[in-house]
Formats: C-alpha cells, structure tokens, sequence
C-alpha cells in the first residue's frame, strides 16, 4: 500500500505538487497520466523516496521492495550487461533469462556504450525486475521501442509483476490498457485550489 495525504512539492518556488492526496492499492497496476511538466516523474521520485515533499506525508508498505525505471536508463559504463542486470539481485540465471524474453540474449557481455537507445531502456528494465520489487514504478518505460517490442516487454513486466504494485507514468496509456486496473490523471495546480484538494482524478 502507498499513501500520499496532502502532498505538495515545489521547486524554485513554483509549485509542482498541491494538497495531493490518493492511496494506491496493494497488487494495482496503474497508469498515471496528464501533460508535461504537471508532476507525474515527481509523484514517483516521491513515493520510492528520491526526494521529500514540502508538506504532508507519503507512506509506502513497511518492507516494501521498491524499484523504479525513470526516463534515464542510468547504466553503469564499467559494467556489462548481465552485471548491470545483477546489481542488487546477483541471481545471474534469472538475468540471463529476462535479457532473453527482452531479445538481448547476445548483448549479456556488451557494455552499455555498444547499445542502442532502446536495448539501453530495455536492461534497465530487466534489472528493475531482477530485483524482484514489490513495487515498480516506471516512467516512460517504452521510450525508443517499436510496437512489437513495447507489446513483448509489457507482456513480460506484467506477467513478473502479477500480484504486486505498478505504477506506470505515460502519455499514450493505451499502450498499458489491457493490463490495467486504475488509470488517473494529473493535472496542474490551480492557484485558487484549497489546500486539502487532490489532483489526481480516477478515469477507470
């Protein structure tokens, strides 16, 4: 379970977050979604405890494992693939198989600089599901994957994540719709909104 009871985060004075207040359930997928720039890669760094809010309180499940894929796939350039992939886990079978349903099987010795943009985003998938989270939280997860390839790794995800919690930031919630439970929207502050008001609306 996270809970997020009147959250509000501003930085350099302009207000990203206000009177934010939503629980997002245990074992849920949901997608989160709304225009650039209206808090959603925030609401993430917040609940996996990147950054603290300015004001309220964000509860995540005591114990909860809690991995994030952001829009930078931040791999190590020393490492290759598999230890990238094996970071926290070091379970080395279960990595090479996920690179293989992710069609990076040959790539498992490469370093990060010979690959793509879009093999990138893929191994910094599989390494966020190596570690096997509780929660995962994922920003954009399918920038620079073509159609069939954003089909599989979903497929893959959800399969691995069933049961847990995933919260997906997207401006095309299409892509994840098959696989949903909630979808929400985030939309920006108004100046003349009550403190206490959330901004999160259920669309599903």
């Amino acid at each position: 379970m996270i809970k997020l009871e009147n959250v509000s985060k501003a930085f350099g004075g302009k207000t990203v977050l206000s009177g934010l207040s939503y629980e997002f359930a245990e074992g849920k997928r949901f997608v989160v979604t709304g225009a650039s720039g209206v808090g959603k890669t925030t609401l993430l760094r917040l609940i996996c405890g990147l950054i603290r809010p300015d004001a309220g309180r964000v509860e995540v499940a005591e114990g909860a494992r809690v991995r994030a894929v952001f829009q930078e796939d931040r791999l190590l350039p020393w490492r290759t693939v598999l230890r990238n992939v094996t970071l926290e886990s070091g379970d080395g079978a279960y990595a090479r198989s996920l690179l293989s349903e992710l069609g990076l099987a040959e790539e498992a010795e490469a370093f990060p600089a010979s690959l793509s943009g879009g093999m990138s985003r893929r191994v910094a998938i599989a390494r966020a599901l190596c570690a096997e989270p509780d929660v995962l939280l994922l920003d954009e997860p399918f920038n620079g994957l073509d159609p069939d390839m954003k089909a599989r790794t979903a497929a893959l995800i959800f399969d691995k994540m069933r049961g847990k919690t995933v919260i997906t930031v997207a401006h095309d919630a299409e892509v994840f719709a098959e696989y949903t439970d909630e979808t929400l929207a985030l939309s920006p502050p108004e100046e003349e909104e009550a403190p206490e008001s959330g901004r999160i609306t259920e669309q599903k």
